[in-house]
C-alpha cells in the first residue's frame, strides 16, 4: 500500500519516454521500408531453405543421413526469354537459305537445305529424316525416302544424315569468314526446325561462332513493297522480278530469295529491324521445351480438379515441375509449397500464386501422393 517514490516515478517516466520514442520511430518511412526487408530477408531464407533443401543448412557435411532428395535443387522463378535484333557496326554476311521438311508440325525433320551467298557461291544438300514424310509435304517437295534411298520426282538423289549435312552447311558457312545472317521468307518457320536440328545434334555451340540471327524477309516485304495482294515468295518473284521459279526445291528457293533481295534497295537500319540473333532464339526454344515437359509433368493436377489448366501453365513457365512440388512438400509440408509458390521474382510479383486456397487444395493432392 506503498505510493510511489521519486525513483519509481522516474523510471515510470523514462519508460513512456522510450514508447513514445519507439512509436514515432516505427511510423517513420525509413522504419517501415527497413521492417520490410528484414521480412523479405527471412522470407527468401525460408524460401532457399526449401529449394536447396538440406544443402542450405549450415555444417550439412556433418549429417550423414542425406538422400538425392535432400541435396536436390528446385530451380530459381524462370520468366520467357525474348528475342533480341542485331545492331548496326558490324560486316554481316547476309546469305539466303530455305529448308523443305517432313511436314509442318513442330517436330518436322529436314528433308533439305539451300542456301545462297551470290548467284556463283550456293550450298544445297539432301538429308534423310527419321519420321515419315507427310503426304502434303511429298506433294509440295516430290521427296521420298525407301530404306536409305532419298528419291525426287522418283529419281534417287545421294542424301546424308542430318548431323552430317548440319556440319556441311555450318563449315560452308564459315567459308565465308565473316558474321553471317540468315535470310528466309516467314524464317520463324525455318529457324525453328534448323535451331532445333542443331540443338538436337548436339551443334548449337559450333553454330553459334558462325551465324549470329536470322532475317525475315516476309514481314520486311510487307514493310517496303506496301500494297501487293499476296507476299508469297512465288508472287513476289512473279510480280517484282517477272519470272517463274522451281517452287518448294529449297536450292531454288534460296537462290530466288537472294534475287529478290537484291532487287530492293534495303537499307541495313531496316533489315536489322525484322532480325533475331541465334541465342535468344535458341534460348526461347528451350525455355517453352521445358514448359511443355513441366506442363506434361503436372497435367495430372488439372485431370484430378486440383489446378486450373491457367494455374497449370503459370506453375511450367514458372520453371517448376510435379517433382519440385512434391520435393518442397516433402521438405516442409504445406508452408514449403506456399513459400516456393508465392516466392518474389526480380519484378516483385509472386513466382505463381499466394492464394492459400489454391495451395492448400494443392497440398491436400501432394500429401496423398506422398503417402
Amino acid at each position: 500500500m506503498l505510493s510511489p517514490g521519486e525513483i519509481t516515478k522516474k523510471i515510470s517516466k523514462d519508460y513512456d519516454k522510450k514508447r513514445e520514442k519507439a512509436k514515432e520511430r516505427e511510423s517513420t518511412v525509413e522504419f517501415k521500408r527497413r521492417r520490410e526487408k528484414k521480412e523479405q530477408q527471412i522470407n527468401h531464407q525460408k524460401t532457399c531453405e526449401v529449394r536447396e533443401g538440406i544443402s542450405y543448412e549450415t555444417g550439412v557435411d556433418m549429417n550423414n543421413n542425406i538422400c538425392s532428395d535432400d541435396v536436390c535443387e528446385i530451380p530459381p522463378p524462370t520468366t520467357e526469354p525474348t528475342c533480341t535484333v542485331l545492331k548496326l557496326g558490324m560486316d554481316y554476311a547476309y546469305v539466303s537459305f530455305d529448308l523443305e521438311t517432313t511436314g509442318l508440325a513442330q517436330d518436322c525433320e529436314i528433308t533439305q537445305i539451300g542456301a545462297a551467298y551470290t548467284d556463283e557461291h550456293s550450298f544445297s544438300e539432301y538429308l534423310l529424316p527419321s519420321k515419315r514424310i507427310s503426304t502434303s509435304a511429298f506433294a509440295l517437295t516430290g521427296l521420298t525416302v525407301a530404306g536409305n534411298q532419298m528419291y525426287k520426282e522418283g529419281q534417287p538423289v545421294q542424301a546424308t544424315s542430318p548431323s552430317e549435312g548440319l556440319r556441311n552447311i555450318l563449315h560452308w558457312l564459315s567459308t565465308i569468314h565473316k558474321p553471317i545472317v540468315l535470310m528466309a521468307h516467314n524464317a520463324r518457320f525455318d529457324a525453328n526446325v534448323f535451331c532445333r536440328a542443331l540443338i538436337g545434334n548436339k551443334l548449337k555451340d559450333g553454330a553459334g561462332k558462325v551465324i549470329q540471327a536470322f532475317v525475315d524477309t516476309l514481314p520486311l516485304f510487307r514493310k517496303s513493297v506496301p500494297g501487293l495482294s499476296s507476299y508469297k515468295q512465288t508472287d513476289l518473284v512473279k510480280c517484282l522480278l517477272q519470272t517463274y521459279y522451281c517452287a518448294h526445291d529449297a536450292a531454288s528457293d534460296a537462290k530466288s530469295l537472294l534475287q529478290l533481295v537484291n532487287s530492293q534497295t534495303f537499307s541495313e537500319d531496316l533489315f536489322l529491324q525484322h532480325s533475331f540473333s541465334l541465342d535468344s532464339y535458341i534460348n526461347v526454344i528451350q525455355y517453352h521445351e521445358r514448359v511443355q515437359k513441366n506442363s506434361s509433368s503436372l497435367i495430372c493436377l488439372v485431370d484430378n480438379t486440383v489446378i486450373s489448366k491457367l494455374m497449370m501453365t503459370s506453375i511450367a513457365k514458372s520453371g517448376l515441375s510435379l517433382s519440385h512440388l512434391l520435393l518442397a512438400y516433402k521438405r516442409d509440408s504445406e508452408n514449403g509449397v506456399f513459400q516456393l509458390l508465392s516466392e518474389r521474382t526480380n519484378e516483385g510479383k509472386a513466382r505463381v500464386t499466394c492464394n492459400k486456397k489454391i495451395i492448400g487444395n494443392l497440398c491436400v493432392y501432394l500429401k496423398s501422393m506422398s503417402n
